[in-house]
């Protein structure tokens, strides 16, 4: 039995419009790192990266956070994702330290200016 309460498409890439408007929004933001939440019906959500060193880590507010997931009937399919504009590829010792409980996670990493997938 799963007991992460991920969804049921975790762990695919995005793909078609999801994956066209991911990669818009990473590529308008960079190089700062983009932040935000992908939802089972593949809509993208932005959310305000407030870090200081923005380019090379993220940090989202508790409350813009609890917002967005307050929204959603079915947040536990929610995804939370962030970029790496400098195309490193996978979560780095940061990004496991900031992970979400009962959230799926995925790094999205800019190769060749396409899109490289790596949950975690």
């Amino acid at each position: 039995m799963d007991t992460m309460w991920s969804p049921s498409w975790a762990g695919l890439p995005p793909e078609g419009k999801t994956h066209d408007e991911l990669k818009l929004v990473i590529l308008r933001e960079r190089p700062r790192e983009a932040v935000g939440l992908l939802t089972d019906d593949g809509r993208v959500i932005l959310l305000t990266n407030q870090a200081k060193h923005p380019e090379d880590t993220f940090e989202v507010s508790k409350a813009e956070l609890l917002e967005h997931l307050s929204e959603e009937p079915n947040w536990r399919n929610l995804v939370f994702w962030h970029s790496h504009p400098g195309g490193g590829i996978g979560p780095s010792r940061t990004d496991m330290t900031q992970k979400i409980p009962f959230l799926e996670h995925l790094v999205v990493s800019i190769v060749d200016d396409d899109l490289v997938y790596t949950y975690y």
